[in-house]
C-alpha cells in the first residue's frame, strides 16, 4: 500500500504542472493576438455574409466598403476574407 501513495502524489504533481504549464502557454498566447479587429458587417450563423454579396458582388462590395472603410472583413460560409478596395 505505501507504493500506491507516492504515485498518486506523483499523477496529482504532473497534472498540476501540466495544467500550470497550459494555463501559461494559453495566456501568453492571447496577448500576442492583436485585438483589433477589421471592421465586418454582421455574419449570420453557418452562411455568414454571403447574402450580403448579392448576384452583383462588384456592387455589393462598394456599398459595403462606402460603410465599413477600404480595408474591411467579411465571413463567407465558415472562410474569413478581407477585403481591400
Amino acid at each position: 500500500m505505501k507504493g500506491y501513495g507516492s504515485l498518486e502524489l506523483y499523477n496529482m504533481s504532473s497534472f498540476a504542472w501540466i495544467t500550470i504549464q497550459a494555463l501559461y502557454f494559453l495566456a501568453r498566447r492571447s496577448k500576442a493576438i492583436p485585438r483589433t479587429r477589421l471592421p465586418r458587417p454582421k455574419p449570420l450563423p453557418l452562411i455568414g455574409n454571403l447574402f450580403e454579396i448579392g448576384d452583383k458582388p462588384h456592387l455589393s462590395l462598394t456599398k459595403l466598403s462606402q460603410r465599413y472603410g477600404p480595408i474591411m472583413s467579411l465571413q463567407l460560409g465558415q472562410l474569413t476574407t478581407i477585403v481591400v478596395s
